[in-house]
């Protein structure tokens, strides 16, 4: 991606932002006390601008929005005192930052450069949490 933003000149054009795919899952929100399970999207997209000579650069793909890896750490104590030393990587988790509504929706279809709401794949993810009898597997559906 840095390779690709490097080379971009916004004279000779615009950077051009096409959604491929939404995607609509439940899953735990990190930012609330007791982590409910909430509906997010996130979303992939193509890159594409030209350069410094108006040449078109090869397309960055499969840019992803509206998640990402958090890190998360754990204190680290001093044996003999118990005072804290420093905080140590301790793993990372999934994060989503962009909640699932129609507007949210509408807003990054709108905002595409060359694909329409008939061109996006939408997939919904549902994970056994989600089932009412919480026996199912895993499942993954697209609609076209």
């Amino acid at each position: 991606m840095q390779q690709f933003l490097a080379k971009v000149d916004l004279r000779k054009g615009p950077l051009e932002r096409t959604v491929t795919t939404i995607i609509r899952l439940k899953s735990p929100d990190w930012s609330t006390e007791k982590h409910e399970r909430k509906e997010f999207i996130y979303y992939y997209e193509d890159w594409s601008a030209k350069d410094w000579l108006g040449i078109p650069i090869d397309p960055f793909s499969e840019h992803v929005e509206g998640k990402y890896l958090e890190c998360l750490y754990r204190p680290k104590l001093d044996e003999r005192t118990g005072e804290l030393v420093n905080n140590v990587f301790s793993g990372t988790r999934e994060s989503y930052y962009i909640p699932f509504s129609k507007k949210n929706v509408d807003e990054i279809i709108a905002s595409s450069a060359h694909s329409t709401k008939e061109s996006i794949r939408f997939i919904i993810k549902f994970a056994m949490e989600d089932s009412p009898d919480g026996f199912q597997m895993t499942t993954r559906n697209q609609f076209d």
